[in-house]
């Protein structure tokens, strides 16, 4: 079963999270507790699931750490510039998904009911030759299960509470013949921190430091329907033109799309002008992989949003007045997602120019949205004050002759209502 039939058969499990949510946003919770070195320096986290809804899946759980990372709370607020630990399984690490991470800013923790069969070792030799570093979770001693797992490993994380203290400096002494480093986990008072210093521990976390914070995101969730028709497209041979006009159809996941180009997980930051753009920066495998964690970690029904319908009308309205202009007919890509963009501060609780930041934008789709300027700036202003009412004012742009007359934007608007309507 491939990848996109494994998400079929979960789509039809979790049919009741069908729904329509638009531009509708969750709130992306992400626990995050520090690891630090033998002087008490931070030098990392382990990023724990934390929402409201409990899940018994492990792909599940890790599929919603690392969207509510990317889609939610951001690499910036929510481990700066140091690497951060996920918990995985073997399904996770022979999936696609694990496409969507940077190497060099996340660890990869197995967890300790992963046996080191002969596929995933192969496999996890081939991510590391990709730079991937691992960590092997709740270790307590040497297994048939685990024993392989030793000499492959970057980082094994010893469960003190779980290792009797007469035991400790013998285990520590018999992992130090190895090159990992080794982390006490569980630390919870200085008496154990001083026992794991002694016997040698390099790397330590537990409540002794910090308790697991909870940081809080927002994140536009998408229609799940609306993903699976993305992945299929992506999966396939479909031009590029029709893989970007269904994604101008779902508004949250342009959003999304952008803001996880954007971050740290793409590799490179990147300034964007349009969604044809993003499509092609990211290439066809790793967004199949990013649409693969929507439907495995995405949220249940919210109801059909307001906010994303008003998005979707102005997108589609700015596209065709600026389509229209014989001068400007090339940024209607960017007048496209300048509508789309524009209703987001509000969506995300974020200011334009914090928005603008985060996502990198190309110079003149960031001073549209910011500072209204330019051309684009221009529509943006002129299509607000037609939304509000303010039609009369509309043939004061039409006397330069850049734009079109009020009736003919008035007609346009009702070809972008009609469009919008047949989104959801």
């Amino acid at each position: 079963m491939n990848a996109y039939e494994q998400t079929i058969v979960l789509e039809r499990e979790d049919a009741a999270a069908v729904a329509l949510v638009g531009l509708d946003t969750a709130d992306a919770y992400l626990g995050r507790q520090p690891i630090v070195d033998r002087k008490g320096a931070l030098v990392g986290y382990e990023l724990l699931y934390r929402d409201v809804e409990a899940r018994t899946n492990d792909v599940a759980t890790t599929a919603r750490v690392i969207l509510n990372l990317l889609n939610g709370v951001g690499y910036a607020e929510a481990i700066g510039e140091f690497r951060a630990t996920i918990n995985v399984n073997a399904e996770f690490l022979f999936s696609d998904m694990v496409e969507v991470l940077a190497p060099g800013r996340i660890v990869l923790e197995i967890l300790e009911t992963v046996h080191a069969t002969p596929d995933l070792l192969t496999r996890i030799g081939s991510l590391k030759a990709c730079g991937f570093s691992f960590a092997l979770d709740d270790f307590t001693g040497e297994t048939p299960q685990n024993r392989a797992f030793l000499d492959l490993v970057d980082v094994i994380k010893v469960d003190i509470e779980q290792v009797p203290a007469d035991r400790l400096p013998a285990m520590v002494r018999s992992l130090q013949r190895r090159s990992a480093t080794l982390l006490a986990e569980k630390v919870e008072d200085p008496e154990t921190f001083e026992r794991c210093l002694h016997a040698g521990f390099q790397l330590f976390q537990g409540f002794h430091f910090a308790r697991p914070q909870v940081l809080v995101g927002k994140r536009p969730d998408a229609k799940r329907a609306q993903v699976l028709k993305l992945l299929k497209l992506s999966m396939s041979d479909a031009p590029l033109n029709k893989l970007e006009d269904e994604l101008k159809r779902v508004p949250a996941i342009t959003v999304n799309l952008l803001r996880m180009v954007n971050s740290a997980a793409a590799g490179v930051r990147v300034r964007t002008a349009s969604v044809r753009e993003a499509l092609i920066r990211i290439g066809r495998r790793p967004l199949a992989a990013w649409l693969q964690l929507l439907t495995y970690g995405g949220g249940g029904a919210l109801g059909e949003s307001a906010l994303f319908r008003t998005a979707a009308v102005r997108a589609r309205l700015m596209e065709q007045i600026m389509r229209s202009n014989s001068g400007a007919g090339e940024k209607a890509e960017q007048a496209f997602l300048v509508g789309v963009l524009s209703l987001m501060p509000v969506a995300l609780d974020m200011t334009p120019e914090a928005l603008a930041a985060e996502l990198d934008l190309e110079e003149e789709v960031r001073d549209a949205l910011v500072e209204f300027v330019g051309p684009l700036g221009d529509l943006l202003a002129m299509v607000e004050c037609f939304e509000g009412g303010g039609r009369d004012a509309l043939e004061k742009w039409a006397l330069d002759g850049r734009w079109p007359s009020s009736s003919e934007i008035m007609r346009m608007e009702l070809e972008a209502q009609a469009w919008a309507g047949k989104l959801v």
